[in-house]
Formats: structure tokens, sequence, C-alpha cells
């Protein structure tokens, strides 16, 4: 049943039904869910004679589109998000709202005016300080360009059908039965013992030209050389500019001065540290000090007590807790401080060291300011270098001769892949992905226009295309020997274990068959769950759970290592009496879209629908517009 209940969760018509039972109309904000069903120049489809207008597909697309836009993240117009599905998808909630809305005029369900005129003073929408807020109200209307006797009848036809949906699946409720075998099956573990047979340790023939021909042309598909591309770029960036940038001493001593705040180093000390585990052995420690013994010894005589000395330091107030900042810093040079409290246990300090507090002077920290001076006006002046190189391009320079005539410099990749990869399987520095899409989009001998890439500018030439082509046996020969050879490998591997497979069910052992062959390995598996993929194939874990304790899976499994035996040894079940409350919730919703789904069915079955293809052909051609 659970499996059911996925694939009707993926229906619309669920989709749409739980939309309206979990988002309440109190949260309206899309402007369609007041248009009155029917309008538009022409109907894209009937549902039981109520129709679904072009406007209202065209709406619900937009809001598809918009939907679609915020989770991947990115720019998509209306031609892709139809291309996705989003036109489709609009359609079905559409019908889907239809399909109630006439279920619920068939059972004459009335909806009081009263109850709308709640729902509607109810809508945040339309609160204001006080309250409702009727002047909310009429400029939502007149931005919708409707009137209040729509919004009136839309609102009541939402109420109609949240009580339907809710007259449906609210007494829904999960089966105790359900919800503990469901979770016997989930929190099921089980161990195993597994004999693998290794293909890398097993000796096959090497393979002839004839066989290696053979296997290139049934696999020549994975043997192919990318397309690959001769490119120039050039790249406009801060650190490029900056050194190019000319910075004067008065530059400089102004930057300076505006920095000397930030430029201070503030009073640092060094101490030394002991942490004690009590505030008695801390105190123990400390008058061990105060007597003469120097405090790493006396850390080192209560070590086994567990005290630690350590050296901290320099360090700045800042960078220590409240208290222990305090302690540190009202200490005089050989100081010892009283046993102080933190998170961390107790602590004594002796200040060792101080290094006053100071502004470093300018001819210090020069280098430091020239370097954040270019970097500032770099990015400043990224603009119109970028402005400048696009006024030569448009000229009719080439990208290396805009570059020289800017006093710019370009770079060269040689039969790079889209990866940027070189022949040699190296990556090639400063291909970033905005200018390998632009390059492997841009015709050979073509720039492409000024992209952005981070904090700077870009623009690439194609200068060369080699295209994809298959590599001949000569070019693939070692990795088409390898992948023949890993191929009769697995073969051997999988016939051993066949063999192997047929011993255990005669009575051997899987640890007494493995004994003295390196090309065999024995291991205890879990206990394992279902979903433990990562911890054993998925071959084997499918078996390891469809083999009764203490029997063996009914053939070879293929594992990465090469192929297996595998006997099951132990099931381990959940508690009879485990809380399934946690489970029972999840379950419901999905229980509720069973019933929503055999309501969805109900509901085709009596009403037809229609659609009109030639009309939703049009939506299409025109992108939806």
């Amino acid at each position: 049943m659970l499996e059911q209940m996925r694939g009707y969760a993926s229906s619309w018509v669920v989709k749409a039904l739980l939309g309206i039972l979990i988002v309440s109309f109190a949260v309206w904000g899309i402007g369609d869910v007041f248009r009155r069903a029917g309008t538009g120049s022409a109907a894209v489809a009937t549902v039981g004679g109520l129709e679904i207008g072009r406007a209202d597909l065209d709406r619900a697309l937009e809001n598809s589109v918009e939907d679609l836009r915020q989770r991947l993240g990115q720019p998509i117009d209306r031609r892709q998000a139809i291309a996705l599905g989003a036109l489709n998808d609009s359609l079905s909630g559409l019908i889907a709202r239809r399909l109630v809305d006439r279920h619920g005029q068939d059972l004459g369900l009335g909806v009081a005016d009263g109850e709308v005129a709640a729902a509607i003073r109810a809508n945040p929408l339309f609160q204001g300080a006080g309250g409702f807020d009727r002047a909310r109200l009429d400029m939502f209307l007149r931005s919708q360009g409707m009137g209040e006797a729509d919004m009136v009848a839309q609102v009541r036809d939402d109420v109609r059908r949240q009580r339907l949906v809710l007259g449906l699946t609210g007494p829904a409720t999960v089966p105790e039965a359900l919800a503990r075998r469901i979770d016997a099956y989930r929190g099921e573990r089980r161990t195993g013992r597994l004999l693998t047979v290794q293909a890398d340790a097993l000796v096959v023939p090497e393979p002839d030209d004839a066989a290696l021909k053979d296997y290139l042309k049934a696999h020549q598909a994975a043997f192919r050389a990318p397309e690959r591309r001769d490119l120039v770029f050039l790249r406009l960036t801060p650190e490029a500019m900056a050194p190019s940038i000319a910075v004067d001493d008065a530059d400089v001593a102004a930057a300076y001065d505006a920095r000397k705040a930030s430029l201070a180093v503030p009073e640092r000390r060094t101490v030394g540290q002991i942490r004690a585990p009590s505030e008695a052995l801390a105190e123990r420690a400390r008058q061990a000090v105060l007597v003469g013994a120097p405090i790493e010894q006396a850390a080192m005589d209560l070590a086994k007590d567990g005290i630690a000395y350590d050296t901290l330091g320099p360090i700045a107030r800042d960078a220590l807790p409240g208290a222990l900042g305090e302690a540190v810093f009202k200490l005089d040079q050989g100081e010892v401080s009283p046993v102080v409290k933190s998170p961390f246990g107790f602590h004594v300090f002796r200040l060792d060291s101080v290094e006053p507090a100071r502004t470093p002077p300018l001819k210090e920290v020069r280098d430091d300011i020239v370097r954040e001076l270019r970097h500032e006006r770099a990015i400043d002046a990224l603009p119109r270098q970028a402005d400048a190189l696009n006024d030569e391009i448009a000229a009719g320079s080439t990208l290396e001769e805009a570059a020289a005539n800017l006093g710019l410099s370009v770079e060269k990749a040689a039969k790079v892949d889209a990866q940027g990869r070189n022949e040699r399987g190296g990556t090639v520095a400063g291909l970033t992905p905005e200018i390998l899409a632009d390059a492997f989009k841009t015709g050979e001998g073509e720039t492409s226009l000024l992209g952005e890439a981070g904090d700077g500018y870009y623009m690439v030439r194609v200068t060369g295309v080699e295209p994809a082509r298959d590599l001949t046996l000569d070019e693939a020969r070692d990795e088409v020997k390898a992948a023949v050879l890993a191929e009769k490998r697995t073969a051997a591997a999988t016939e051993r274990a066949a063999s192997l497979l047929k011993r255990a069910k005669d009575g051997e052992a899987l640890t007494a068959l493995a004994r003295g062959d390196p090309a065999l390995r024995v291991e205890t598996v879990g206990p394992l769950r279902r979903d433990d993929a990562a911890d054993l194939a998925p071959d084997a874990l499918a078996a390891l759970f469809r083999t009764p304790a203490g029997g063996l899976a009914d053939g070879p499994l293929a594992v990465p290592a090469g192929a297996a035996v595998l006997r099951t040894l132990e099931v381990l079940g959940v508690p009879a009496d485990a809380d399934v409350a946690g489970l029972s919730d999840e379950l419901l919703p999905q229980i509720r879209s069973d019933f929503l789904a055999q309501y969805e069915a109900a509901l085709r079955a009596r009403y037809p629908v229609e659609i009109d293809e030639a009309v939703l052909a049009g939506l299409v051609g025109d992108g939806g517009s």
C-alpha cells in the first residue's frame, strides 16, 4: 500500500487537494486564486461542464514559472518552464480544482455569506493596525482588476473545497497494526557472512588484437575523444589590474591615518596556566607555587590527579572568556592569580610577560596599505575597463588587439575540453566555469560577449575547434585492454562464486572454503538495516534481507571487488512494545493521500475531462503568453 501511496502522491489532483487541506485560504497572496472559473477568451478544458479559460491557465503558468525560478535559484523564461512541464502541471492543477468544484455543486454544498465574510476578514492581506482594513481590500481588488462579487464567489468555492477535503481526510487514522508492521520492516536488522572472490586476484588470458577490436566496436561510445577547443581569453579582475595602479605617498599617509584605530595592536600577555578538575586541586597547586615551587613543577607533581599545565599567549584580553581575561589582565609581572572558574574547569595563572599595546608605524604597514588601496581602486576601475574592452571589440579589434590597446594581457589554452582539462588530463589554470561555458557556446573564430565571474569580467575567443570523435584502438589500447581484462575477471569471479555456493549448499562452511586461498576473503557484515546501502553492495544487501536466517543467497552476488556468496546469520527485530507514535504521524499524510487518490479516481470516472488540444498547442507555440 505504501508504494501505491507514493504513486498517488505524484497525482496533481492529490497535490492540489492536499494544498487545499494544508494551506488555508487565510494565506492567499496569488492573484489568480480570486479569479472566477471560466474566464478567458477560449476554454482550454472543460471539467464536468465547468470551463478552464486560457486566461486561468496563463495565470497559473506564470505562478509555476515564478515558483521554478525560486526553486532553481536562476532566471528561467516561460518557454523553458513549458519544456520542463510547467504548462501541463498548471493545467492538471486547475483540473483538480474544477473536479472538486463540480462535485461540491452536485452535492448542493452551500457556504453561508457570514462564513465567506469571516474568511475574507481573517485574510492577513487585509489586516491593518486595528484588524481588518477595508481600504487594503479595495486596493487589492483594484490591483487584480476584479470586483468584490468575483472575489466573494471564489472564496465561497475555496471554503466548499476545503469542506470536502476535510470531510474526506479528517477522520483518517493510522491503524496501530499497520504502524507496527512498517516499524518492524524498517527497523529490522540482519547480520551475514560474505565470501568474496576478489576479481583482481584472478589470472585470466591476455586478450589478442581481435578481441580488443571486437570489444572496442561493441563499446565505442565509452571510448571517445571529447570536443576540444583552442582558446584565447582575457580576465579583468582586481588582482590582475592592481599592480598597474599607481598609489602616491600622500594617499598612503591618508589611508594610514584613517586606519590607525584598526591597525592598533592591543596589549597581549603570556601566562603559565594550571588547569584542574576541581577547585580544591587548583588551590592545592596554587599554594605549592606560592611557597616557591615552579608552576610547571607544581602541575607535574599533581598530574596523576588530573592537573595539567600549558602556556597561553601572547594573547589579547578579548581572546579570553570574561572571567579568565579579567584575571589574567589584573596580574603584575610574575604574580600568581587566585583560582578562577570557567566552563573548562578551574585555572591558576602566572604572568610571564607583557607586550604593551602599540600602533605600528607607517613604514611597518606601508606595503599592506598600498596593496589594499590598489585593490580598492582596481575594483572601482573595473567597470570602466570593461566598457573600454567592449568598445574595442565593437570597433572590430580582435581580443588580442583590444588587450594590447588597453595594456592588458590575454591567456591561451590549447585543446581544452568542456571540463577545462588539456590532452594530458591536467586542469588549465584560469578557466572558470563561466569562461568554459561561454567558450563552448561560441563559434570558431568568434569572440564571446563580455561576461561576469566572481568580482571581475572575462571575454573569450575560440581560435580552433576539434570535434569529438571515436578513439582508435591504438589510441585507446590500454583502456580497452583494461576493460576486457576487468570483464573477464568479473566473469571468472562469478563462475568461481557459483562453484563455491554449490559447495556451501552441500554443507561446507564459508570460512573453510576460503582457507588458504588468497583470492578469497571472508567477512562478517552487519547488523545492517535495509537502508544501509553504503555498507554493502545493493545486490548483496537485498539478498541479505530476502534470505532466512542460516540460509544462503540463491546465487552469486555482484560486489565491487568481484562476486560473493552470502549467508544470512541472524535476524534482529524491533521490540514489540516500540513507540510508533512518531511513525503514525509520518504515515497519516500518506494515508490521506491514498484517500484522495481514490477520490480522484471516482471524480474522473463521474465527470468527463475534455482538453482543447488546439488551444493548448497555441499556448505552447507562443510560450504561454
